[in-house]
């Protein structure tokens, strides 16, 4: 007998991120979890804690969260590509993604860019690239690494309609 979607997602419903307690959110939970180094996670948190403090002084927005989402959100990816094999070669395809892959796809993108810059501590590196998005989203290294990978979509899909 074959299971149903309802009995799968009750059986894996223990492995489900749970949110983060102050914000409510998963997302949050997993940009904390993005910037935890060596099972540190409540060092994780303090940092992202003393970037968004110093981020919303910067800032002037009470609502620091709604920001947040909205930085997310404009960032999020509508293709992925994935490796697909034709024959003897590999070539990547573009494949619409689902809405929590883009998700993941953009809090990977903004940790890692985060992390790449020069400033001192990791509270400043992530205020910093929250605030170059915000005010000079070219100026980011999250946004340039978004544009060349959309450019790099918009390439394969090209080859793919000239077969």
């Amino acid at each position: 007998m074959q299971t149903r979607y309802r009995d799968m997602t009750e059986k894996y419903k223990g492995y489900r991120l749970k949110p983060d307690a102050l914000y409510l959110s998963r997302t949050m939970q997993t940009l904390f979890n993005k910037f935890t180094r060596k099972g540190k996670k409540t060092t994780a948190r303090r940092h992202f804690t003393n970037a968004i403090a110093g981020f919303r002084c910067v800032v002037r927005r009470p609502r620091i969260f709604n920001t947040i989402a909205r930085i997310l959100r404009d960032l999020r990816l509508q293709f992925l590509l994935l490796s697909r094999r034709v024959s003897t070669q590999i070539i990547s395809v573009p494949v619409p993604a689902r809405r929590n892959k883009q998700d993941i796809a953009n809090i990977q993108t903004f940790a890692v860019a985060a992390l790449g810059r020069n400033e001192r501590t990791l509270s400043e590196r992530i205020e910093q690239e929250m605030y170059d998005l915000t005010v000079f989203p070219e100026k980011s290294a999250t946004y340039r690494k978004q544009r060349l990978f959309q450019h790099e979509v918009y390439v394969e899909r090209l080859y793919i309609e000239k077969r």
